[in-house]
């Protein structure tokens, strides 16, 4: 059985100023298992920050328990707290005269003497660290010199060095592209199982959390946390129920945000299920709505094995080489008709 790093019970995050009180989260339950990593996702504005600092300890929680390694936070000061919690927050941190290792080794701070002496235990866990999060080339690189994405890992081999049963992230991938995205995440994930590791992240990449997260908190508007298995959250509509507007809704179909759009016919496909998905996905973007029903549909779609498709629109038959050249018929006979 698992062992529980991170349990909250009936916790409530928000600010005191003077005699007022600002509540912003409340009543969550949740908790976090070794080797498992978990994503709080939520609107802008819901409280994901504010949770985020809540648990590290940064500002005290207005009702409720916390507890890390079943110990309250609210127990744990200065060092006893660094060997049990490691943060990385989604500021961009400029240092000059740095390399990557210098501050790797910062991570291993509370476990040093007061003269700041590295012992050897202490360097293996950095030298892993370094190693974990793909920095062999990048030790001796100044870290001023680095992509975002380099930099982000650095923050992350840091944490590792540090050597917590419980890290978390406050949008680590914000200032990344798709590619170090994935990779953050990927990484994210292999260091959950291989190393053990309680890992919480905030995000708004939904689509990344379904992929790589074993659990995700999902925190409404109101500060309400809905805890669950990503699948289940999903055909439950609770990502439906969080997210979706006039604009714009949430497909459990496909696990992805569509417009709201005005339909100007309907399109019945057929074929290849690759060529087919992005053909479905072009048609939905320009409007057009897809029916299993051949006899009720404006256009009939055939991809053919060659890579063609096949459109049939009443009595005529237009072959098409690419899906741009479909979408242009299609447009031009509605136009016909209008």
């Amino acid at each position: 059985m698992k062992k529980t790093i991170l349990n909250l019970q009936k916790t409530a995050t928000g600010y005191k100023y003077s005699n007022k009180t600002k509540v912003i989260s409340r009543e969550i339950n949740a908790s976090i298992d070794e080797g498992k990593l978990v994503a709080l996702l939520g609107p802008n504005g819901c409280g994901k920050s504010t949770l985020l600092r809540t648990i590290a300890g940064l500002q005290p929680s207005l009702e409720g328990t916390i507890f890390i390694n079943n110990t309250k936070i609210e127990n744990l000061k200065g060092k006893a707290k660094a060997k049990l919690l490691s943060l990385v927050l989604t500021d961009r941190i400029e240092v000059a005269n740095l390399i990557v290792r210098d501050i790797v080794e910062v991570g291993r701070y509370p476990y040093t003497g007061s003269m700041g002496v590295l012992q050897p235990k202490d360097e293996i866990l950095i030298n892993e660290a370094i190693q974990q999060c793909n920095l062999e080339d990048y030790s001796d690189r100044m870290y001023s010199e680095l992509s975002d994405g380099e930099k982000q890992r650095v923050m992350l081999a840091r944490a590792l060095a540090q050597d917590t049963p419980l890290m978390m992230l406050d949008e680590p991938t914000a200032h990344l592209d798709l590619p170090n995205r994935v990779e953050l995440m990927k990484m994210l994930r292999d260091l959950a199982q291989e190393m053990n590791k309680a890992i919480l992240l905030s995000t708004h990449e939904l689509d990344l959390a379904l992929q790589w997260c074993d659990t995700i908190w999902l925190m409404n508007t109101d500060g309400y946390i809905e805890s669950g298995f990503p699948e289940d959250l999903v055909l439950n509509d609770a990502f439906a129920k969080v997210f979706s507007n006039d604009s714009f809704y949430f497909d459990k179909t496909t696990g992805v945000f569509k417009l709201n759009r005005r339909t100007y016919g309907t399109v019945f496909l057929t074929g290849n299920n690759v060529i087919k998905e992005w053909t479905r996905r072009a048609l939905e973007r320009e409007g057009y709505e897809l029916i299993d029903n051949e006899k009720d549909a404006t256009h009939c779609v055939h991809i053919q094995d060659s890579k063609k498709w096949l459109l049939k629109n009443q009595n005529k038959k237009i072959s098409c080489s690419s899906i741009e050249e479909l979408l242009n018929r299609i447009n031009n006979l509605n136009n016909n008709v209008k």
